[in-house]
């Protein structure tokens, strides 16, 4: 907002509009003169300017670029036209500034609009080669009919509590097959857990009130998660971190 009470911004509005139009009527006045020197290339018909790059031949209505109708390139003398956005000698594609703009900036529309149909089409690609990468690699469905018996598998307790810097024994509690193990509430709090970020393996609560067992089966509900795309697991040194599921699509 102008401060009026301020004797050197007094007008300031006032002047700004005579620029403007003082403006105006140099680029009205230039582009006359420039004419003045062409005649229309269908009809040989005085031309005026009607727009930016735009030339209209007041006899036949022809309207056309007058950069490529009438200026040659200084470095070869060859024909001009829009590239990218600027115009280009047709020869070497050398940049020939347009006697016919008057400080404006004219973008080659249909370059662009040609380059973001090539890009969405590569990104099209590139994202149907990682889809089917990763059907290649995922591993078939793991149908479970049975509850997952830890016990069954010999020294599996003992690995992957090694594996997870879980508590050593030198055995299974005689506790433990009493203990139930629910898959869906370890699911459902690894779930709470994240909401958009990630967080470390030991960051996530404990169900089970033995900790070591706790651990285990935390640790395998996450390698179904992530087998099932629900979540995504990284180790950095001896931690593990536990995020939502992304797919890379940039591969």
């Amino acid at each position: 907002m102008i401060n009026v009470s301020n004797p050197l911004l007094l007008g300031i509005e006032d002047v700004h509009f005579r620029v403007a139009a003082f403006k105006e009527l140099v680029r009205s006045f230039y582009f006359q003169v420039l004419l003045s020197a062409h005649a229309c290339p269908s009809c040989g018909g005085k031309v005026r300017m009607a727009g930016t790059s735009r030339a209209l031949c007041e006899t036949c209505g022809l309207t056309f670029d007058p950069t490529e109708a009438f200026q040659h390139s200084p470095c070869c003398g060859a024909p001009v036209s829009l590239w990218r956005s600027h115009y280009a000698c047709d020869e070497c594609r050398a940049l020939v500034p347009s006697r016919f703009l008057f400080d404006e900036h004219i973008p080659d529309a249909a370059y662009f609009r040609d380059a973001m149909r090539e890009s969405r089409e590569r990104a099209r690609e590139r994202r149907e080669r990682v889809r089917l990468m990763l059907l290649g690699t995922r591993s078939d469905s793991l149908a479970l009919t049975d509850l997952l018996d830890l016990a069954e598998v010999p020294g599996l307790i003992d690995a992957l509590s090694d594996f997870l810097g879980g508590y050593k024994g030198d055995g299974l509690p005689e506790t433990f097959v009493l203990d139930e193990f629910r898959m869906d509430r370890y699911r459902e709090i690894i779930r709470t857990c994240l909401l958009g970020h990630a967080v470390r393996f030991d960051a996530i609560p404990a169900v089970a009130q033995d900790a070591r067992r706790d651990r285990v089966r935390r640790f395998i509900t996450l390698v179904f998660m992530e087998h099932e795309r629900e979540v995504s697991l990284s180790q950095f040194g001896d931690t593990i971190v536990v995020g939502p599921y992304e797919a890379n699509i940039e591969g």
